[in-house]
C-alpha cells in the first residue's frame, strides 16, 4: 500500500505551488521505505503562509475542503481566506463516501484559545458570529488504500528551528526535520514519535476512549522505528521526552539500547 500511496502523492502534487511533506504515521513508512502498518488517514505538513494556495489547489482539483474550528467542529470551505491562520484542513475527494458531515445544532460554543495565535482567535470569533454551517466530520474508520483523503497541518517556517508545540524549549532545525524519499519530503521519525507520544499522553490524561487504540499504534511505530534511527536522532528524542514527558519511561529506556 505504501508504494501505491507514494506514487499517487507524487503525481497528484507534481504541479503544486506550495511546499508539502508527509507526517504522522505514514512518515514512518517513508523512513523505513516500506509498509509498516495500516493507516486510517494521510497527514501532510505545510507552512501557514501557503495555506491559501493549498485551499485553492484542492478546490480546483474538485476536492471538498473542511476547516478545523476547534473542539472537533469543522466547516466546509468554498474559497480560500486571506488570513494567515494555522487551522488544520481536511480534504476529501468527491468519490470518498467514508466521511459524512453532520451539522451541529448550535454555535453557542466557547472558542478554545489552546495553541492559537491572536489572528486565528479573531478569525474564529468572526466565524462563530456568522451564518456559516458548522458540524462534525464522521469517519467510518476504514483503512485508507488510496489518495482520497488528506489532512494538512501547519507550522510557521519563519524561524530556523521548529519548536515542539507542547514545549517550546524542545527545538529541531528544519534541515533535520525534513527528510526526503524519492523526491517526497517527510517529517523525521524523532519528531513524528514525539508528537505521537504526546498525543497518547493527552488522550490518557483526558481518559479518552481512543487512548488504547492510539497507544497501540504509537507503540508499534516506535518499535518499528527506534532501532533504525541513528545515534543523534535517538539522543534528541530521549532528551525531548525527558524534558516534556518524563513519565514515558518505556520509550526513554529503549532509546538507550
Amino acid at each position: 500500500m505504501y508504494n501505491i500511496i507514494k506514487t499517487q502523492l507524487s503525481q497528484f502534487f507534481a504541479n503544486a505551488n506550495f511546499t508539502w511533506g508527509v507526517c504522522g504515521g505514514m512518515a514512518i513508512d517513508f523512513f523505513v521505505d516500506q509498509h509498516t502498518r495500516d493507516h486510517k488517514d494521510i497527514d501532510l505538513f505545510s507552512y501557514t503562509e501557503k495555506r491559501k494556495d493549498i485551499i485553492d489547489f484542492m478546490l480546483k482539483k474538485g476536492w471538498r475542503v473542511f476547516e478545523a474550528c476547534g473542539g472537533g467542529i469543522q466547516h466546509e470551505l468554498t474559497k480560500s481566506s486571506l488570513e494567515e491562520i494555522d487551522l488544520s484542513l481536511y480534504c476529501i475527494h468527491s468519490s470518498n463516501n467514508d466521511y459524512t458531515f453532520t451539522p451541529y445544532s448550535t454555535k453557542n460554543l466557547e472558542i478554545s484559545r489552546f495553541r492559537k495565535n491572536d489572528a486565528t482567535i479573531k478569525y474564529l470569533e468572526d466565524l462563530y458570529r456568522s451564518d456559516v454551517k458548522m458540524g462534525y466530520l464522521v469517519h467510518d474508520e476504514k483503512i485508507q488504500t488510496k489518495l482520497d483523503y488528506v489532512e494538512f497541518l501547519f507550522s510557521d517556517n519563519n524561524q530556523p528551528l521548529l519548536s515542539y508545540i507542547d514545549n517550546v524549549d524542545v527545538k529541531l532545525s528544519w534541515d533535520n526535520v525534513i527528510l526526503n524519499r524519492d523526491g517526497i519530503s517527510y517529517m523525521c521519525p524523532e519528531m513524528v514519535l514525539l508528537y505521537k507520544i504526546g498525543i497518547a499522553d493527552r488522550l490518557k490524561k483526558s481518559q479518552d476512549k481512543a487512548y488504547h487504540i492510539y497507544e497501540e499504534e504509537c507503540r508499534s511505530d516506535f518499535t518499528t522505528t527506534y532501532c533504525l534511527m541513528n545515534e543523534v536522532q535517538r539522543k534528541w528524542l530521549k532528551s525531548a521526552l525527558i524534558l516534556t514527558y518524563p513519565e514515558a519511561e518505556e520509550y526513554i529506556i529503549k532509546l538507550d539500547n
